[in-house]
């Protein structure tokens, strides 16, 4: 499944020295999994602590994205129904 192979390929990229990719693959499944905390929870203890705290930053990076865009979406609605 996809999370599964994020995980694999960003451990991998990790432990390889590719250490903004590998965090950003772990964000994303962790992102995308309906189980964030179990999959934080299993990264904590499996990941050197710079690593965990790398994607960390990273899911902080994409909820923060997420929430701008879903503001702008928001407020550009609520300008299109101002137009009308």
């Amino acid at each position: 499944n996809r999370i599964e192979q994020e995980i694999v390929c960003g451990k991998a990229e990790m432990a390889s020295g590719d250490l903004h990719e590998g965090a950003d693959r772990l964000a994303f499944a962790v992102l995308i999994s309906n189980k964030c905390d179990q999959f934080l929870s299993s990264l904590q203890q499996t990941l050197p602590p710079s690593h965990f705290n790398l994607v960390r930053k990273r899911i902080t990076h994409y909820e923060q994205e997420c929430n701008e865009t879903r503001n702008k979406v928001i407020a550009n609605r609520g300008e299109s129904h101002e137009d009308k």
